[in-house]
């Protein structure tokens, strides 16, 4: 009960928005400089919902995107490969308290699901970490931006292939970059905005699988993903 007058009470004094969004995903592994494989979508392959709540001294936001990409790489044996992978998410949570009107420390999640495609030798991977960091936010008239810098905290891999791995990633940094427009239509307060958000990742610790009854030593090569969200929401 007192979780629900706590939430009705958020609800009704605090800045709330909702926004709908589609995610430009280009992530890519790379072995020595080289490049091994990516995953990319196209507009509104990649699409999702954000909640986010605004307060003079605090932010809360909360986001889920759900959809589909395409992998290029190649097969243990060499071969090229170019897959449609299907149930891919990306879950976030972030939370910010504004030492200023300016600057803000922050803490966050973030856990992404790569999907799986119908390949016989396909498997799932999700990646996930807990970060810290800390933003900038700018306002000029009916524009307004925040950047921030994020450090992920114990950043690890699941591995769903053979037995199973849990892999224990390198360094993992971020960088996250949004701007808004806001205006009135009909009556409602609209906001567009697009947001680019990078993470380098470092090569992972070596760990071993069993799969068809052998044993191989797999690992996670160093990352660099940049998403780019395009999107529109409505503030209350």
């Amino acid at each position: 009960m007192r979780f629900l007058i706590l939430f009705i009470a958020v609800f009704l004094y605090a800045d709330v928005g909702v926004y709908f969004y589609t995610v430009k995903m280009d992530y890519e592994e790379y072995l020595n400089s080289s490049l091994l494989d990516k995953d990319s979508t196209n507009l509104f392959d990649l699409n999702g919902i954000r909640v986010e709540v605004l307060e003079s001294d605090y932010f809360l936001s909360s986001e889920f995107a759900y959809g589909k990409s395409i992998y290029q790489g190649k097969t243990w044996s060499g071969k090229d490969l170019r897959l449609n992978q299907k149930n891919v998410t990306i879950f976030s949570l972030r939370s910010g308290y504004f030492l200023n009107k300016t600057l803000y420390i922050l803490g966050g999640y973030r856990r992404w699901n790569r999907g799986k495609s119908d390949y016989e030798g396909d498997y799932d991977e999700v990646y996930y970490w807990p970060y810290i960091g800390v933003g900038k936010f700018f306002k000029i008239n009916r524009f307004s931006a925040f950047f921030e810098y994020q450090y992920g905290i114990n950043p690890k891999l699941k591995v769903f292939l053979g037995s199973g791995a849990v892999l224990k990633l390198g360094s993992v940094n971020g960088l996250l970059g949004e701007l808004r427009y806001k205006f009135l239509f009909r009556g409602m307060v609209l906001e567009i905005f697009y947001r680019c958000w990078m993470w380098s990742v470092d090569k992972s610790n070596a760990s071993e699988i069993t799969l068809k009854n052998s044993s191989y030593n797999i690992y996670e090569p160093s990352s660099l993903t940049i998403n780019q969200y395009f999107g529109i929401g409505i503030r209350y």
